[in-house]
Formats: C-alpha cells, structure tokens, sequence
C-alpha cells in the first residue's frame, strides 16, 4: 500500500519531489516521504505567495527533527523576510549562522563612542546569535538616550555572510524643535504642568529631566540626573529630588508638604533580566487634619527599595512575551514610637503582536497586586486611576477637582488591565490609534477611603499623532459600576 501512495505522491508533486531529493536522499522508508512531502508543500506554499502555511509546514519538519539544516534555515528566512529577526535567529542559531563580517551605524548617533562600542554585544567576523541580539537591544535601551532601535542584516552577494545594520534613534530633548515647544506649551495652558527631558547632554548619554507642576491643588517641582556608572553602558546611577504641596478630599481637606530625594543603581544584566535599588529619605508636614490626626505621621522617613525585571516567556515566533516585575520597598519613620513598614508590589505582563509584521495591531494585558505591611505614611499607599503620580491605572477615575483622594488608595490592591491597540491611519505626517480597554480593580485594608471596593472600567482611547510630535490622547471611559462617564485628554511624550 506505501508503495502506491509513494507512486500516487510521484506522480502529483514529481518536480518537487525530484528537486527535494538532493537534501533528503533516496526514500527508502514512509519518514522520508512523509518528510519529502512536508518540505514540497513547504515550498509551493512560499511559491503561491502563503508564507504563514510554508512556515506550518516546516514546523511539523523540526517537531520530529529540531536540527534539520533545511527546514532550520528556511523558516529562519521566512522570519527575517517578515522582519522579525529574533525568531530567525532562534532557527538560524542551531546551524551555527548567521555569520556577521561587520557591524555599522546608520546614521552614527551623536553617543560616546566607547559606551556605544560597549553596549554592542556580538563583534564582528562572528556568529550572531539570540543571547548577544537581546543582550544588545536591552543595553542599548538601559542607556535611556535612544527613542527606539532598529537591526537588519544586510547579506553578502556571494557569500553566505552578513553585515549587521544598527538604526538607533537619538531622543530629542525639550526644546529641539518647535514642535516640541509647542506640545510643552499646550501641556502648560490645559494641564498647568510641563516635563522638560534632556536626553544625552553633550553626547555623553548623561540625561536630565524635570516635571513643573503649578496646579492649584497640586504644587510640584522633580528633578532627576542620570549617568552611566564605571563606563559601563549596561549600568546607571540616577538621582533625584521631589518636593511637592498636595491637597488630599479627605473631608476636611488635608494638605501635605513634602521633600523627597534619593539615589538608585539599574544594571541590564542580559536580554532576559534587569534590576534597580536605592535608597530615598523623604520629610512631610500636614495642615488641618482635624480627626484623622492618628492616621497622619509627620517628621522623617528613610526608605530602600529593590526592583526586578524578569522574562518569564518569550516565544519569538509568534510575537509572543510575557515578563514579571518583583518591587520591594522597606521603611521606617524616624521616631522612637514607630515600627517599620514593608511594600511589596509585583506584575505579570503579557504583549502580544499577532500578525507576523508591523505594530498596527497589539494585545497587552497585565495583573498587579501590592500589599504594605506595617506602618506607613498614608501618602505611600497605593492609588488606582488616572492621576500623575501612579501607574495602577483605573481609566474610568479621573478626579473632578484634580485633589488626591478623590481616587481610590489602600494599603493593598489588586489590578488587571487590557486593552487592544489598532493603527487605523498610519501616513508618513499623521497617525491614528484607536485603543479598546478593560480595567478590573479591587482594593483591600483601606483606613480613609469609604467608597467602593471592586472598580470595572471600560471605554476606548484615541490616539493621534501628527509630524512625530507627542502623542495626544483623547479617552473616553465608562465606570461600570455607578454609570459615571468622564472624557479627558493627556499627552504621552
């Protein structure tokens, strides 16, 4: 019966099955064909134009034989053909390619040129591999002075090597164009606050940057200085000062002055894993707090922190990542009567890009929780919505007055964010971006917050883009359970 159906496969696919057999070599057993068959199909589906079934086709080859060098270096092909060079070089990797004669610049970016030299992992005259690209693409993003970062691999005409093409794109800093002047002013007239960045200062990737804040419940001035550390491109020192006056609806109103200044140290240990620490000393006053005079701390505290940046998943191929973050915070106030406090915060973020090429359309979800234990100044808890200082975002909870407090906070706090983002209108001087999102919140061991506990917002945003200035963002939400509906804009530079 295998005899006919081999006859059958001869008969329908000959000129394939003839050119296929310089790899496979005389079928002698039903594997071979089966193998024979797999790879024909493979080749007429890239023929027809079909490189999503050729690449299924060359899948279910390296299921039963993860090292064969055909179908290895023809799905690594495919990949880069989409542009996704991290998946081709997971294939390409196992046959010990792609070799790299030489590494350029283009265009050269205005960067220190030995913490440039460093930051670039793979050397040329050398296989590239996965480890080295990954290693490279997060070194050069720890550096903070480069908006993104593009590779190609350029081949050779006659020889099976390549030349490794690297498109950093400096940032530009505040006052680089006038439309950048412009974005700063109009953040300044709606939303009485400016955010100045001065990336890469005299090419020497030092960066500084700067939030004014002149709101009337919400006085602000930050300040931050970053720089490498020991000439090392993978490593940062940062310091940075905060003194803010802020208005908390606590009902009386409660008003809280306070300085805060720290240091912390980043290093990008390798493409799959980063970490930060420091320390912060902050001070804080309060004017009328009335009856809640037990839940206030007044005076100094110090403070250590660790953060760590894990890859948890990554699955190159379909566009698929998933990474973790671990933060722990330890504090203490600084008086005889208090006892120390910790933080702890972590998050599961998972992105996903599902067509084989381009941005136009992703899938980022992410669940967080925190949790402090101990005793701690009621400024430090966790607060969920849409306000300046966090992250936790509930889109849906925007304060009307623009007070702290009027925004759900506890001690402990547990968030699920989703959200779909489509690029409807991509031109070469304006882009569109229509976002669909899903916030689930729920908060526990909350001392002055009295309203609800759980939160479910839902909405779209728009985003618009025109001549690479800053993102405006337009956003409607829905809170699900009281029927509240608020629009607002924001600016994402």
């Amino acid at each position: 019966m295998k005899n006919y159906l081999f006859l059958l496969l001869v008969f329908c696919f000959g000129p394939d099955l003839y050119a296929l057999s310089f790899f496979t070599g005389p079928m002698r057993n039903w594997a071979q064909v089966e193998y024979a068959l797999e790879a024909t199909q493979a080749s007429m589906s890239y023929r027809r134009g079909d490189r999503e079934l050729s690449k299924k086709y060359l899948q279910r080859i390296l299921e039963k034989n993860a090292g064969d060098s055909y179908a290895n270096q023809f799905l690594g092909t495919l990949f880069l053909m989409d542009g996704n060079l991290e998946a081709a070089l997971k294939y390409w990797n196992r046959l010990g390619k792609p070799l790299i004669e030489n590494i350029q610049l283009e265009p050269h970016p205005d960067v220190d040129p030995e913490l440039l030299d460093r930051a670039l992992v793979m050397a040329p005259a050398s296989s590239l591999t996965r480890e080295d690209y990954l290693a490279t693409e997060s070194r050069l993003q720890m550096m903070g002075v480069f908006r993104k970062q593009e590779f190609e691999l350029k081949p050779h005409k006659k020889e099976e090597k390549f030349d490794l093409i690297v498109r950093p794109s400096v940032k530009k800093g505040a006052f680089s164009s006038k439309i950048k002047m412009a974005t700063l002013a109009a953040q300044g007239v709606f939303t009485e606050t400016v955010q100045l960045e001065f990336p890469n200062i005299e090419g020497t990737t030092i960066s500084a940057s700067s939030l004014i804040s002149w709101d009337e419940f919400k006085n602000r001035f930050y300040s931050s200085l970053s720089l490498p550390f020991g000439r090392h491109p993978h490593m940062r020192i940062r310091s940075f000062s905060d003194t803010r006056k802020e208005t908390w609806a606590l009902a009386p109103d409660v008003d809280l002055l306070k300085w805060q200044g720290g240091v912390e140290l980043a290093e990008s240990v390798n493409g799959n894993w980063k970490w930060n620490s420091g320390a912060k000393v902050s001070h804080r006053n309060y004017d009328n707090i009335g009856s809640f005079s037990a839940s206030f701390q007044e005076g100094w505290v110090i403070q250590a922190f660790a953060n760590f940046d894990f890859s948890l998943l990554r699955i190159p191929e379909r566009r698929f990542n998933v990474k973790s973050n671990l933060n722990t915070e330890v504090g203490k106030l600084l008086h005889s009567f208090s006892s120390p406090f910790l933080m702890l915060e972590n998050s599961v973020e998972m992105r996903w890009f599902p067509r084989p090429a381009g941005e136009d359309l992703a899938m980022t979800g992410r669940f967080r929780t925190g949790k402090i234990f101990g005793e701690v100044p009621f400024d430090e808890s966790f607060v969920l919505g849409v306000e300046r200082d966090t992250d936790l975002l509930l889109r849906a909870h925007k304060s009307q007055s623009d007070k702290k407090g009027e925004n759900p906070f506890a001690s402990a706090y547990a968030l699920w964010n989703w959200d779909i983002s489509k690029i409807v209108v991509d031109k070469k001087r304006y882009r569109l971006k229509l976002t669909p999102f899903l916030d689930v919140g729920k908060i526990f061991d909350s001392q002055l917050w009295r309203g609800k506990q759980w939160f479910v917002d839902t909405g779209i945003q728009t985003g618009v883009q025109i001549f690479g200035a800053p993102e405006l963002v337009l956003t409607f939400g829905k809170d699900l359970r009281t029927g509240r509906n608020v629009v607002y804009f924001s600016a994402r530079l």
